[in-house]
């Protein structure tokens, strides 16, 4: 699972955790590389990026040995966190702002296309500032909003558009004062909401289709439902069930088809469609790969 653990504690664990640079670790996560780069050794070793993303159900960012701050530029407004077992609060859109400390891994529902930039900060350098701001830590962050710490990451980015105006001192100088507000500003504990156990979150999944196998239980769908990428979802799913959602979701309807078969006089297309199958056919073709033989075979059989 994934634990929230601060930067202290993720200092740590560096000697065995294999240090992953954020572009990194982006890239592999969206799937393309960003459509600005520009890196400087000032402060310790700097990185500002411009992404735009697929169409895409989510992703997942393992942690990494940098800071990334993300500013939500445009696209989905359902962008939504989970940290560890527990769900961000609220949905990102456009304007706001999250912050990943070094060490931490995150999972993110986007549902369709995102543009952000990034700023990754050294964990040396971040520890450099923590030691001035006279803290210990920063916390993860999601979807918050910062004038200020905006107004920095739009200056960097301009100054990474330009070439000869990629200035070290000017770099360094806003980098420190777009963290020192963070600092000031950060939380004494993690921004997230406690919600009920992946294993809670799954079992009210299970229950919802049982009771309702004729609805929309597509992975996607289901996915949604508690908040999770559909990748995420499945292997969740899987964990906690010991089966796929689509496996599942058909031995439930064969199941109940099999006890309507049983338990009542209904004609075999009002069966299908109660127990979720797209047609008379389609429950024939099912009975006959899974049983053997077909649903009326089986009712006379029983």
């Amino acid at each position: 699972m994934l634990r929230p653990r601060g930067i202290i504690a993720g200092m740590e664990a560096r000697s065995v955790i294999r240090p992953v640079r954020a572009i990194d670790a982006l890239s592999s996560a969206v799937h393309v590389g960003p459509i600005l780069v520009r890196e400087s050794r000032a402060f310790g070793g700097l990185c500002v990026c411009a992404w735009k993303t697929p169409w895409m159900e989510g992703f997942e960012l393992p942690e990494t040995d940098e800071l990334i701050l993300a500013y939500h530029r445009g696209g989905s407004h359902e962008v939504r966190a989970l940290w560890g077992e527990s769900l961000s609060r609220s949905r990102s859109t456009p304007g706001l702002l999250s912050l990943i400390p070094p060490g931490h891994r995150v999972a993110y529902h986007t549902g369709g296309e995102v543009s952000f930039t990034t700023v990754h900060i050294s964990r040396e350098a971040l520890h450099e500032v923590l030691h001035l701001g006279t803290r210990e830590s920063i916390h993860e962050r999601f979807a918050f909003r910062d004038p200020f710490v905006a107004s920095c990451i739009d200056s960097l980015l301009r100054e990474a558009r330009v070439s000869d105006r990629w200035s070290p001192r000017f770099v360094s100088a806003v980098t420190e004062a777009l963290l020192l507000q963070l600092l000031r500003n950060s939380p004494a504990e993690p921004e997230v909401a406690s919600v009920p156990s992946l294993e809670t979150r799954i079992a009210a999944v299970r229950s919802r289709l049982d009771a309702n196998l004729a609805g929309d239980l597509s992975v996607k769908a289901l996915a949604a439902e508690v908040g999770l990428s559909r990748a995420h979802f499945a292997r969740a799913f899987r964990q906690v069930v010991g089966d796929s959602p689509h496996r599942y979701v058909m031995r439930r309807r064969i199941e109940r088809a099999k006890q309507l078969l049983t338990e009542s006089h209904l004609a075999l297309n009002e069966i299908a469609h109660e127990a979720g199958f797209c047609s008379q056919s389609h429950l024939t073709q099912i009975f006959r790969a899974h049983l053997g033989l077909t649903p009326q075979r089986y009712r006379r059989k029983v």
